[in-house]
């Protein structure tokens, strides 16, 4: 993976509690599976024991705030929940910009290299899912190809 192109573990649950895939709303505030630590982990495809080190981190820079427990799947246990607080959000976006601003190398359709920045390549908003797909796609060189195969 391009290391330029590539998020850090904090950077992964920023960006995954910005527009995750939510599932259940409670109370007027948006909690359930999809901001639990596992829900985190699995969404941002991150092992648990990171996430619990990025969000106790995050949480002492005042990034990311707790917020109710649940239940989860009609579960027996109960969850805490996450949720982004102001300055998490506006670091979040902060986060986007910095990205779409990034630079790769693309393969044109005529099969010629160039380098254009993410966002120009990525159109459209940017969510941790889609700019996790984008670096998936990138070839062995490091590379966005654009030729249609």
């Amino acid at each position: 993976m391009h290391r330029k192109l590539s998020l850090n573990t904090r950077e992964k649950v920023l960006l995954y509690l910005l527009s995750p895939a939510r599932e259940s709303r409670q109370d007027g505030e948006e909690c359930g599976p999809w901001n639990t630590q596992e829900g985190i982990a699995e969404g941002a495809v991150i092992p648990i024991k990171h996430v619990s080190d990025a969000l106790r981190a995050l949480e002492v820079e005042g990034l990311v705030r707790r917020a109710k427990n649940v239940h989860v799947s009609g579960g027996r246990r109960v969850r805490r929940t996450y949720l982004l607080t102001e300055s998490g959000g506006a670091r979040s976006g902060d986060l986007v910009v910095h990205y779409r601003d990034r630079e790769v190398r693309v393969v044109t359709p005529e099969g010629e290299v160039e380098t254009q920045r993410v966002g120009a390549v990525l159109r459209g908003d940017m969510d941790f899912s889609r700019y996790r797909e984008f670096i998936g796609s990138l070839d062995r060189w490091d590379r966005f190809d654009l030729r249609q195969d």
